[in-house]
């Protein structure tokens, strides 16, 4: 993959932003007990490249395939709201 990143969005899209070599994808919070649309993101990472991964807050279930990948580090956070 010549691209840093691919990625496809189910549901309603996030803000997407990439500010000196930072990818950030961010949804709006939401209600749950409103209801809401599901969301679903697929990253593919270019694999050339070290990653430095940050998850936070509001991930209900996350699958990561990482193998093959330059992995830098990993944090996942929870909600600090």
């Amino acid at each position: 993959m010549a691209e840093l990143y691919q990625a496809r969005f189910e549901g309603p899209l996030p803000e997407v932003k990439i500010k000196d070599g930072v990818v950030t994808i961010r949804y709006p919070r939401r209600l749950l007990a409103l209801g809401g649309e599901q969301r679903a993101t697929t990253v593919a990472l270019n694999v050339v490249i070290p990653w430095w991964i940050v998850i936070k807050g509001g991930a209900a279930e996350i699958t990561a395939g990482l193998g093959g990948l330059d992995l830098a580090g990993l944090v996942v956070k929870g909600d600090s709201a």
